[in-house]
């Protein structure tokens, strides 16, 4: 069962093309980060977050939902946080207690989702992780400014909490897709079996 809805399998268009622009712009933006003051870093930041809204606005618009770009946008996002979540803590702008649960929540996500993939289930993106990414790109992108630190923060812990409720949310999503994939089964069997 899917619930990807109408896609078509072109994977070379522009929704895509800045997805993998993000993807590319993660060493880019360690590089900076550690060697670069913080308007580079700032920028890119905001680059990044303008192409991960772009992206999914324009690939509905355009109805070029593709499954290729369904599944690598939501990895690029993860990769893109994981890169900047622990460049922040080696800098000290987040503190362990900020980033552990995230990336907790992440690797939570992804095991579930090769799990959900090994029994040919697919799900689509969350509307709380949707939100809390919005959130955590914001707050990124404000922490490193020292005059919006403290709102930063905040917004990340309100986004960091979202994230955590979302993991929660695939859970009971993936458990009822998961229990109507096995009462269809059960009852295919039945019938066969009469």
């Amino acid at each position: 069962m899917s619930s990807f809805g109408k896609q078509n399998e072109k994977i070379f268009n522009l929704p895509n093309l800045l997805t993998l622009i993000r993807l590319i712009m993660i060493p880019a933006f360690l590089y900076f980060f550690f060697h670069w003051p913080v308007f580079p870093v700032w920028a890119l930041l905001l680059f990044a977050f303008l192409t991960d809204f772009l992206d999914g606005q324009l690939a509905r618009r355009l109805d070029e939902v593709t499954r290729f770009g369904v599944v690598f946008d939501p990895l690029v996002d993860r990769l893109f946080i994981f890169s900047v979540l622990v460049a922040y803590y080696i800098r000290g702008y987040l503190s362990l207690l900020f980033v552990l649960p995230v990336l907790a929540r992440d690797f939570l996500v992804v095991v579930g989702y090769l799990f959900l993939k090994l029994r040919k289930v697919s799900l689509g993106v969350s509307l709380f992780g949707k939100i809390a990414t919005f959130l955590i790109f914001s707050s990124l992108v404000m922490v490193v400014l020292p005059e919006m630190e403290s709102w930063g923060l905040s917004i990340y812990v309100i986004g960091a909490l979202v994230y955590l409720y979302s993991a929660f949310d695939y859970f009971l999503i993936a458990r009822h897709v998961l229990k109507k994939e096995i009462s269809s089964k059960s009852r295919a069997t039945n019938f066969l079996g009469a």
